[in-house]
């Protein structure tokens, strides 16, 4: 639900967001700016992924 509620602006599915970079991103510890970051990255083309760590 978290991810729903973060993405709901978002046209995700215009975006490679893998789903672990997005339930990372949509984390309340997760900074707005870089979730924003993220999404401005995403937009451009840039894969976003999350490999753990």
């Amino acid at each position: 639900m978290q991810v729903a509620e973060k993405f709901k602006n978002v046209k995700f599915t215009d975006l490679e967001i893998s789903t672990s970079a997005a339930y990372i991103l949509a984390a309340p510890s997760t900074p707005p700016e870089v979730f924003a970051e993220a999404i401005a990255q995403a937009e451009t083309g840039r894969k976003i992924t999350y490999t753990g760590g």
